[in-house]
């Protein structure tokens, strides 16, 4: 499908001239660009629904199976800088 629409872009591109590119040309291609993605959002949102993440990317090199996601770790913003704070006089 994506290629299919890419063709369709680049056949769109080629039968304009120079000066309509722009207006009702660019129009047309973000509403093709908003449809291709369309799907590929709804996939990404649907997995995150489910809970899409299940397991570690970390394998054990003895048996080499993935161990299971046993929760996240909070974390707390402590600075926007980076760095420690006792760098800093007033």
């Amino acid at each position: 499908m994506f290629l299919k629409e890419a063709k369709r872009v680049a056949r769109l591109f080629a039968s304009k001239s120079d000066y309509q590119l722009l207006g009702e040309t660019e129009f047309e291609l973000r509403d093709r660009v908003h449809d291709l993605a369309d799907p590929s959002l709804q996939t990404a949102l649907d997995a995150r629904i489910k809970g899409g993440y299940r397991r570690s990317t970390m394998t054990c090199p003895h048996c080499h199976e993935s161990s299971r996601c046993k929760g996240f770790k909070s974390r707390r913003l402590v600075s926007l800088f980076f760095g420690s704070m006792a760098t800093l006089s007033p």
